[in-house]
């Protein structure tokens, strides 16, 4: 069989030399089985082609003379409320010298050798680079490499990269990050939206209550802060016009992506080396019904044309900037409704939602309230929209590691408290989520494994996982042990000191369509069924909030438009609470004044008093 030579190398600066640290060379049976990893049902061997036999283009072509720098790009296919009917992944590689993005091609599934290789933390979007003998650049967007000898190297990591495989976890996901959002302006289209309503709908410069920036730094505590690009006098409130001389109706939006690129460095400078992220509104009518995709530990993230406007859509392509991968559940790589890697939302006024407990584990935002357990615990978590206000004593984030049983998995639990900055939270509201993935805090698909409520157990990860109970009084709380608490005592991560909270509440109400609103029909009982007695005082507590479950008689007619999707099928209650998001801190007493005295017995139905009529918020 043929054989290839796979180095790992340090490419030449101030710091470092070219001497390759590692050489690991491969035959073919080697490389199937790499390649069988990733889940191929059709894996081809070296031995079975020519690696000379590489399908010749006929346009020109230019010689590698410098490394490129590997990317891993993820592109969501959709309808226009955001349900995912299919997906592409590909490698690209970033040319320095042409400031331009090509496919990597060459041998048959060499697309497939780099993709296991990111999989396995060998190759890492955004900082690894690609050098060959012999290969070359064509006119159709390739890189096409003549066999499989090549090196891998490193780069120094500038602006835009997200945190990779370092187990120093904050690189990217704290701090002050400067943002420029792009509106396109071609011959045939231009972008839907005003250069004016996309900084709004990114910063909020205009009022707007739930964007990128709002939402991102609430999830944070602050920590993290999207600024609106400010060091460039062109660019106003963070967005500036690219005008590209092209037509872009039924053009490949790659093609209409380099266009940009290249107009917006034109009249900017290089927009790469000025700013942490560069985002592109493209005109709509591009090829395909793609939704918006980005490159892992980049700068740049792409949005077909009013999904530059969707806060769901915005927070998971920055979070793929960031080094995230998606969130998954049973066999669907998006199906993890949880968080903000999973599905995104056609509107952009919701959802209220952050991220699960693997992605707030590799951010490192809880810091201070997470810990490791490799043989037993037993206490309280509390929710991530709490993280502010309650206990230092309360977790928020327990991870079982892939130690404790030999495997490949760390695992994670958390509880996953409805309201706040996560009030829209589809996936186990109010229930312990069990998490597992790949072990490391580098770029690694999650899976939602199991949710919980109490009562519950789950034994499938390597410690068994009980919820004794949960309580949603004041602060709520679930009270969970792991494993065998009188055995070990478990390791804290570093202690850090949480910022204020959220520095945005949410709205008081939601846009005008869709309405999330009940059904103009009442519930059957306005209130929970009366008390035989009055309570000693009004409690501290906020003012219940509506059933998930839909009114007993249908609404009149339908929403204005689809409810969010997808949907799991068939699903027992909406995919989203009716009610517009609670006030940002509970009342300080019940609507109204208690009786004063209790009824001989519960009445058969509802009295007018305590409460007057239903609730809305």
């Amino acid at each position: 069989p043929h054989k290839f030579d796979f180095h790992i190398f340090h490419t030449k600066d101030s710091k470092t030399d070219s001497k390759p640290t590692s050489i690991m060379k491969f035959n073919a049976k080697v490389l199937l089985t790499l390649i069988s990893s990733s889940s191929l049902s059709n894996a081809v061997t070296a031995s079975n082609h020519s690696l000379r036999g590489v399908a010749q283009s006929n346009n020109r072509r230019r010689l590698q003379t410098e490394p490129c720098i590997i990317l891993f790009k993820e592109t969501r296919y959709g309808d226009e409320y955001g349900k995912v009917t299919s997906e592409e992944e590909e490698i690209d590689c970033y040319d320095p010298s042409e400031k331009a993005y090509y496919k990597i091609t060459g041998p048959p599934q060499t697309q497939e050798l780099f993709k296991a290789g990111i999989r396995n933390g060998e190759v890492i979007s955004g900082e690894s680079t690609l050098r060959s003998n012999g290969a070359y650049f064509d006119d159709d967007g390739q890189l096409v490499l003549p066999n499989w000898e090549f090196e891998i190297g490193r780069r120094n990591k500038g602006n835009g990269a997200g945190a990779g495989n370092n187990p120093h976890r904050h690189l990217a996901s704290v701090g002050t990050r400067s943002m420029v959002a792009l509106r396109i302006v071609a011959n045939d289209a231009e972008t839907t939206s005003s250069q004016a309503t996309i900084s709004d709908k990114w910063f909020g410069t205009a009022g707007d209550l739930l964007n990128n920036k709002s939402q991102y730094a609430a999830c944070s505590y602050n920590q993290l802060i999207f600024e609106p690009a400010s060091t460039n006098a062109n660019v106003e409130d963070g967005a500036f016009t690219v005008n590209i001389d092209m037509n872009v109706i039924g053009v490949d939006n790659s093609l209409v992506r380099d266009a940009a690129v290249a107009e917006g460095d034109s009249a900017l400078g290089d927009m790469k080396s000025q700013f942490d992220h560069v985002v592109l509104c493209l005109p709509p009518g591009t090829s395909g019904g793609w939704i918006a995709y980005a490159y892992i530990n980049w700068y740049l993230s792409v949005y077909n044309d009013l999904w530059c406007n969707y806060v769901s859509g915005q927070m998971h392509e920055i979070g793929h900037n960031l080094g995230l991968a998606h969130s998954g559940e049973g066999t669907e790589q998006y199906a993890d409704q949880s968080g903000m890697m999973g599905y995104s939302y056609g509107y952009d006024d919701v959802p209220y939602m952050c991220f699960n407990a693997p992605k707030n584990w590799q951010l490192g935002w809880y810091e201070s309230r997470e810990v490791t357990v490799t043989s037993g615990w037993s206490g309280n978590l509390v929710g991530l929209k709490d993280y502010g206000v309650s206990s230092a004593a309360e977790m928020i984030i327990i991870q079982i590691p892939a130690s404790v049983n030999g495997g490949s998995d760390d695992w994670y639990v958390s509880f996953n408290s409805k309201g706040g900055v996560n009030y829209h939270t589809l996936d186990g509201a109010d229930q312990v989520l069990v998490h597992k993935r790949a072990s490391g805090t580098g770029y690694g698909q999650s899976w939602l494994m199991a949710t919980l409520s109490a009562g519950g157990t789950f034994n499938e990860a390597p410690l068994p996982i009980t919820v004794h109970s949960i309580n949603l009084v004041g602060i709520p709380t679930a009270s969970v042990t792991i494993g065998n608490p009188g055995t070990a005592t478990p390791t804290a991560s570093p202690e850090s000191i949480p910022s204020a909270s959220p520095i945005v509440t949410p709205v008081l109400s939601v846009s005008a369509s869709p309405s999330f609103s009940p059904s103009s029909s009442p519930t059957t009982n306005p209130t929970r069924s009366p008390t035989t007695s009055p309570t000693d005082g009004p409690t501290a507590s906020p003012i219940v909030l509506p059933q998930s479950s839909p009114s007993t008689s249908p609404t009149t007619s339908t929403t204005v438009s689809p409810t969010l999707s997808p949907t799991k099928s068939p699903t027992a209650s909406p995919t989203i609470s009716p009610t517009v998001p609670p006030q940002s801190s509970p009342s300080i007493s019940p609507t109204a004044s208690p009786t004063d005295s209790s009824t001989s017995s519960p009445t058969e139905s509802p009295t007018a008093s305590p409460t007057v009529s239903p609730i809305d918020s």
